[in-house]
């Protein structure tokens, strides 16, 4: 399968252009410079090939975080068979005559996307761009659709020149598409990467269609998501650092372990609706909200030098109303003395916190130790083999009458609420429904009662039970 990069300066439309091609909102857009910052990854089916796509990060000398955007950036290049450079209209900056000169060392196949043509009064005014000196160029407007056939068709194109075996080697004499005839005196050398960061061809689950457990990263700004994402990956994915809010966006990788693929997700921050103050921060927030639909295992990620927030709480709640599992992985545990642990990460000080959300798995640790991986990846295993319990209808209604039997509700002005038929609504996630005289006579409080019984009785005690009660016809 053929790997697709867009690239380019920051703001020139290249995550625009990329939901156009995926045919979804899969990365974030924002008049603001700089919105991506971690690759974004896609597979996209086209009529005569399949290519992964990748969104990444604007090249620039005014862009945050530029040591780790430029390290993620040209490792990405490295690895892509095909380059879509994209600029803007009406004319080439300086900074897209500087990119290019860097991309000429990695003798990759290139394709010149000029973006909002629809700026220009005369389109003829478009082969001024040939200047940079790459040969294939597409005229487009990613926002109004403006020759995005003609763009899909020269990457077919371009895919089907390659070799059969996507991952042998390219002659650069043959493939490369920027022309290096334009400056001879200019000698760039490939960029030095550390290797212990460098991108490998790990099972990738974005893109292979073998998935066997989704799993996502939720919590607050700074809690330690992304260097746990990082660790999981045995890999420098996402950008890491001290200032709260850097992940913006859903960041998708794969990995393999005992047997399994796993995709994962990282997600941004999320803070208190009062506390957020521009849209950008809003639809980021509306992402992560969107990775507890995707997921089959969540992982809450709480910073323990603070301890369990409301905000944490109403992560936990958010994900049980979903019927998504959960792990509440206590981050930095490494920075807490013996005292600080008693008080905030022990047993009995978080159930404190939780109350009734209890039921998901508690992992204490570091993003940063290699020690809590093989506990945290196991336990969400366990939680995934839990979350697939099947059972029959006859079995149900056994299982809930004698929950019932042993406690029923109490009486409520001489009248007691009965239990006439149960089923399941889904099994993924696991949802009962009963069937009753009254359901004003089931309170919260006996509600609770019976999902903690129901997941003893069917020995699933991590996995949250969605419990509809019916007015029997």
């Amino acid at each position: 399968m053929i790997s697709v990069s867009l690239v380019g300066r920051p703001n020139v439309g290249k995550s625009t252009l990329f939901n156009v091609l995926v045919k979804k909102r899969s990365a974030l857009t924002h008049s603001i410079e700089g919105t991506t910052r971690d690759r974004i990854t896609e597979r996209v089916e086209m009529s005569r090939t399949t290519m992964v796509l990748h969104d990444l990060a604007g090249y620039g000398p005014k862009i945050s975080y530029k040591k780790d955007i430029e390290l993620q950036l040209f490792n990405a290049i490295d690895l892509s068979d095909i380059l879509l450079f994209v600029v803007s209209a009406p004319s080439p900056q300086a900074e897209d005559f500087e990119f290019v000169e860097r991309l000429r060392s990695f003798n990759k196949i290139c394709i010149l996307v000029v973006n909002k043509i629809d700026l220009l009064s005369d389109p003829s005014y478009v082969h001024d761009f040939y200047r940079l000196g790459i040969t294939k160029l597409v005229g487009i407007s990613a926002e109004h659709r403006i020759n995005i056939d003609d763009l899909i068709h020269t990457i077919e194109d371009q895919a089907c020149s390659l070799s059969p075996d996507i991952n042998s080697d390219i002659n650069p004499d043959i493939n490369s598409d920027i022309n290096p005839d334009i400056d001879p005196d200019i000698n760039i050398d490939k960029p030095n990467y550390d290797s212990s960061v460098v991108l490998q061809q790990a099972p990738d689950t974005t893109t292979d269609g073998n998935t066997n457990i989704i799993l996502a990263m939720l919590g607050k700004p700074n809690s330690g998501k992304s260097s746990l994402f990082n660790l999981l990956l045995a890999k420098e994915r996402s950008i890491v650092s001290d200032i709260a809010g850097t992940t913006r966006d859903m960041i998708k990788d794969g990995f393999a372990y005992k047997g399994k693929n796993f995709l994962i997700i990282d997600t941004p921050g999320l803070r208190q609706k009062k506390r957020i103050t521009d849209k950008l921060e809003y639809y980021s927030g509306m992402r992560s909200i969107e990775a507890v639909r995707l997921s089959n295992v969540i992982i809450i990620v709480v910073d323990a030098t603070i301890g369990v927030s409301q905000q944490d709480r109403v992560l936990l709640s958010l994900c049980a109303r979903a019927g998504t599992p959960t792990i509440l992985f206590y981050n930095k545990m490494d920075m807490l003395d013996q005292h600080a642990r008693m008080q905030t990460a022990s047993q009995s000080a978080i159930t404190r916190r939780l109350g009734s959300l209890t039921h998901g798995i508690l992992v204490r640790g570091s993003a940063l130790d290699l020690t809590h991986k093989t506990e945290l990846l196991d336990s969400v295993i366990a939680l995934n083999t839990q979350s697939q319990f099947s059972i029959t209808t006859h079995a149900l209604n056994d299982t809930i009458q004698r929950i019932y039997n042993k406690n029923p509700p109490p009486l409520v002005k001489n009248r007691r609420g009965k239990i006439t038929y149960a089923y399941k609504k889904s099994s993924v996630p696991l949802h009962i429904a009963l069937r009753v005289n009254s359901p004003q006579y089931f309170s919260d409080t006996y509600r609770r009662y019976l999902t903690n019984n129901m997941r003893k009785a069917f020995n699933t005690p991590n996995i949250p039970i969605l419990l509809t009660i019916e007015k029997k016809y």
